[in-house]
């Protein structure tokens, strides 16, 4: 957690999250912020297919979706209705599969 610090209560919190879970889920991940935890778990997802020699680079995301403002979270965001089509160039290009018909949650605004 956080570059390699850590403090018990933390340790206490992962090691109950692993007790509560399938025994195929034995690993935790804490980050600081919804963004940093998109952004690892792409490099995750990455990484996975990189370690079976296959080099998958584009991931599946919602449309109407927001993930966070750190690059790779923008680039799994909505690419019409986000901050997207500002770094359109920059970001790397995945795949938008169409939003649920029906919403999820009550939109705001």
């Amino acid at each position: 957690m956080f570059g390699g610090i850590t403090h018990p209560a933390a340790v206490a919190l992962c090691r109950k999250l692993v007790e509560m879970t399938p025994s195929a889920l034995e690993c935790v991940f804490l980050a600081d912020s919804g963004s940093v935890a998109v952004e690892v778990s792409l490099k995750m997802a990455l990484q996975y297919w990189q370690a079976r020699g296959e080099k998958r680079q584009r991931i599946l995301t919602l449309r109407h979706g927001y993930h966070g403002d750190t690059f790779g979270a923008m680039s799994v965001c909505d690419p019409d209705n986000s901050m997207h089509s500002l770094y359109q160039g920059y970001l790397t290009p995945h795949l938008f599969a169409a939003a649920a018909a029906v919403p999820l949650r009550r939109r705001v605004g």
